[in-house]
């Protein structure tokens, strides 16, 4: 059984699982598909094709599948939704725009998205990712797994933030992110050993000197050097580098 606010809106199409919360004035849209034991406090509004699986809390005033903005020139409503995975938190009046292809903007599975944070369309947030206060997030950016983003930051379109990095608040983003380390003051300072696991602490000085040389390494050289460090390290690297450098 939901309980479902008597001030709440539902439109067409919409599939709700069991034990959600729907609070006052909430909006859903035509097609949106909900799971099951989601919160759901005032004011929220979910456009729209929006897909939303289990245990997610959206605090009061969040904006979800809003069409996305192109500066150069105006985009007709299209509401191509977000997918939400599983146990995900949203502080309040946080914004998710919707895809502007056919596929959705995606957010994976625990994340925490603190409060006045705008998250543009055909981003990837996969799992784990700690977004804080303030923060901007453009288009096309993906957010790797352990990775977080500090007050006030903003991140330029196409960024990748690598698995564990961290930005700093206030931080500008304008290229891609090494995994493991904490970048601020456009620079890169040291291993975010709050999140990067204990047991790799001890590669902090081998993973530096693979970020100051990788750019000048050949691919065969670069598969060498990163063939040295456990299994988790090695796949985080090699997603970073396959999918988004070479």
């Amino acid at each position: 059984m939901n309980n479902i606010s008597s001030s709440a809106k539902l439109g067409k199409n919409v599939k709700i699982g069991n034990n959600n919360i729907i609070g006052d004035n909430v909006i859903i849209s035509d097609n949106v598909v909900i799971g099951s034991n989601n919160k759901f406090f005032a004011n929220n509004i979910i456009y729209d094709n929006v897909e939303i699986g289990d245990g997610n809390v959206f605090l009061d005033g969040g904006i979800i599948g809003e069409h996305p903005v192109n500066m150069d020139e105006f985009i007709d409503k299209v509401y191509n939704g977000v997918k939400i995975g599983n146990n995900n938190y949203f502080h309040y009046n946080t914004v998710v725009s919707g895809g502007t292809t056919a596929n959705k903007t995606i957010i994976g599975d625990n994340n925490k998205i603190s409060r006045n944070v705008y998250i543009a369309h055909d981003c990837i947030i996969t799992n784990n990712v700690h977004i804080y206060p303030k923060v901007f997030v453009c288009g096309h950016c993906t957010l790797m797994p352990y990775s977080g983003v500090g007050v006030n930051a903003s991140l330029r379109q196409f960024s990748v933030l690598g698995s564990y990095s961290f930005i700093g608040m206030g931080t500008p983003v304008t290229k891609n992110i090494f995994p493991y380390f904490i970048y601020a003051g456009n620079r890169y300072l040291r291993m975010n050993t709050k999140r990067v696991p204990e047991e790799f602490h001890k590669y902090e000085i081998d993973l530096k000197k693979l970020l100051e040389s990788y750019k000048i390494l050949s691919k065969e050289a670069l598969n060498e050097s990163i063939s040295i460090y456990p299994e988790q390290i090695n796949k985080n690297l090699r997603i970073y580098f396959k999918d988004y450098i070479l």
